[in-house]
């Protein structure tokens, strides 16, 4: 039985020597990390959060109809970025939470019809923060964790029929 495992090290170790990474996009041309995360695969097409050095971590989409990665949205301007996290696919659309700088970080979703990201959801009013997190689909709506002003964080749903975010309970 040894050399048997032995024997399969033996053929194809040489094959995995041969293998190469190669660089596919380099986003950022400066001489640092484009730091890519969160790679979410919707609508034929790759939905990355990363920086291209200029701006701070925003959504970038790769299109393999183009072969080319395009910065989609600068929500938040500037080298901050809006970090944009927790990409989900519900009604279509692809939602996730970022921070505009302004209205904290809330629920935003990415049409693909209308090749734009906007906020869905002011959950936290003001400059503070709700921090959606944890995005599921169940039974025709997404659900997630958020805090409002005095409640904690509590489970929310967004209903895609009445465009409406509201608490879970």
């Amino acid at each position: 039985m040894k050399y048997r495992y032995f024997w399969i090290i033996l053929l194809v170790l040489p094959a995995l020597s041969h293998s190469q990474l190669a660089l596919e996009f380099d986003i950022n041309q400066q001489p640092a990390s484009s730091n890519p995360f969160a790679l979410t695969a919707f609508d034929g097409r790759l939905f990355v959060c990363a920086s291209d050095g200029l701006v701070g971590n925003e959504l970038w989409i790769y299109d393999p109809a183009t072969d080319e990665f395009e910065l989609q949205a600068n929500i938040r301007p500037y080298e901050l970025g809006s970090d944009p996290q927790g990409f989900t696919e519900y009604d279509g659309k692809l939602f996730f939470s970022a921070n505009d700088g302004s209205l904290g970080r809330e629920l935003w979703t990415y049409d693909p019809v209308l090749d734009t990201a906007y906020l869905v959801a002011d959950i936290r009013a003001g400059s503070s923060s709700s921090s959606p997190n944890w995005f599921t689909v169940y039974n025709g709506k997404l659900f997630f964790s958020a805090e409002r002003s005095g409640d904690g964080v509590e489970l929310w749903q967004y209903d895609a029929a009445t465009d409406e975010a509201s608490m879970a309970v």
